[in-house]
């Protein structure tokens, strides 16, 4: 004990004739870096705005000034309205909207204090939307009147899409600084911030043809952040990447039957095709709308690999004799496409597999990538009457009313009871098999 309080007393006379001897130093160190610390608050959003990080991204894709992918459009500029993460319609430009005259007339009111990155200021007559059988009308600077033919209570979502003036002239955080074009196709698009205390990185887009191409160029250096691969690749061993996971809940990967041809008229058929499919190893889709949609509904007959179930649905259907069938599918699916027919073969059905370019007019079963829009309404897609759009040429008087009654109807919960039906209906007839949520990568480095 008192070889440790001798230690004490060594350490304190110590300190204290260090302390006086240097104490002016001391003093007017801590005051320095008290005052250092402020400055370095103050100057610190200069150094930034001086000198902002910059982003340079790469995407695969063949685009045009006009035909850029909405997560883009949506640096640039809003729309009057925009979607939350449940798809429904929420203010933007927009500050409110009402229904009238039957739900037949929308009048939105718009923000005041909103202005182009030319300094122009928003109005009513800078709504350019092109609506098919909707009149537009202004009744004053910040009111605008959409007239439809029908109810359509879709209309809210439908206006999320950003407005541009010529030139990719927006209203949004960023603005365009430089385009690069090679012929019609986009070769880069640069974008700068339009308030810059905002302190947001100046971001370039470059856009490749493959995801070959994109990522030989992340090696080269030409980018430093990868958006939306399919694939991790072998970045995954790499020093200094960070890879981002994500699952695209507005697509979902798609096999169309044509319910003309021979081998699909009868339901048993595409039902026994629908057991027979393999396991994979991305999230499952159960039905045509995503899980994260307000109308989404879990009570869905669900499609597990059951062979003995199909083989067993396959016997009662005349198709079980025709036994062959062609599934048509792009280059990026082709080994997908594989894996299906090898499953469908188990049945005994002789597959053969069509790559295709282009979605084809003509097909027996069609393997693609479907936008899924983020309101329930999917009248284009299943509704007889379009002839176009209905892949599938799904013809049932059931689903046609469903869909119909949906975007007639205004009161969400009422929706959503339709909605449900229209799932449940349209997973039993079966006109596709819905595969999956198809699973992207961002890699960036650190």
């Amino acid at each position: 004990m008192k070889i440790l309080t001798n230690k004490a007393r060594l350490v304190f006379w110590f300190g204290s004739t260090f302390f006086n001897r240097y104490q002016k130093y001391l003093l007017f160190g801590f005051i320095a870096g008290f005052f250092l610390f402020l400055l370095s608050i103050r100057v610190s959003p200069l150094i930034a705005f001086l000198f902002p990080s910059r982003q340079t991204i790469g995407l695969v894709g063949n685009y045009t000034p006009s035909t850029l992918p909405l997560s883009i459009q949506n640096l640039i500029s809003f729309g009057l309205t925009k979607t939350n993460d449940q798809g429904e319609a929420i203010p933007s430009l927009a500050v409110s909207w009402e229904t009238k005259e039957e739900e037949k007339v929308y009048l939105f009111r718009l923000r005041e204090d909103v202005y182009w990155h030319d300094g122009q200021k928003f109005t009513a007559d800078d709504v350019n939307y092109n609506l098919k059988g909707a009149e537009i009308n202004r009744l004053d600077k910040f009111t605008v009147e959409f007239k439809l033919k029908e109810p359509f209570s879709p209309l809210p979502v439908l206006l999320s899409q950003p407005l541009f003036k010529k030139g990719l002239i927006g209203t949004g955080p960023y603005k365009v600084s430089r385009l690069k074009l090679n012929g019609d196709q986009l070769e880069l698009i640069s974008l700068v911030p339009v308030v810059e205390k905002e302190h947001l990185p100046l971001l370039t887009f470059r856009f490749y043809l493959t995801e070959s191409a994109l990522v030989t160029a992340f090696k080269l250096g030409e980018v430093d952040t990868l958006w939306d691969l399919s694939d991790q690749y072998q970045f995954q061993a790499w020093k200094g990447i960070e890879i981002k996971k994500k699952v695209l809940y507005n697509q979902i990967v798609t096999i169309f039957y044509n319910l003309d041809a021979a081998f699909f008229k009868e339901k048993s058929a595409r039902q026994a095709l629908n057991y027979a499919l393999p396991e994979l190893k991305e999230e499952k889709a159960w039905g045509p709308i995503a899980p994260n949609s307000w109308a989404f509904s879990p009570q869905l007959k669900e499609y597990q690999f059951n062979l003995s179930k199909a083989k067993e649905l396959l016997g009662e259907s005349p198709a079980s004799s025709a036994a062959k069938l062609t599934l048509s599918t792009f280059p990026s699916f082709l080994s997908l496409a594989q894996k299906i027919a090898d499953s469908w073969e188990k049945l005994g059905i002789e597959v053969s597999i069509q790559v295709e370019n282009t979605v084809p007019n003509q097909f027996e079963a069609l393997l693609i990538i479907q936008q899924i829009p983020p309101d329930p309404d999917q009248y284009p897609l299943w509704h007889s009457a379009q002839e176009s759009t209905n892949l599938s040429h799904l013809k049932s008087p059931k689903i046609d009313k469903l869909l119909e009654d949906g975007r007639k109807t205004f009161q969400k919960e009422e929706r959503k009871l339709i909605y449900a039906d229209f799932q449940k209906y349209l997973v039993d007839e079966a006109p596709a098999a819905f595969l999956y949520y198809p699973t992207v990568y961002t890699i960036l480095r650190k």
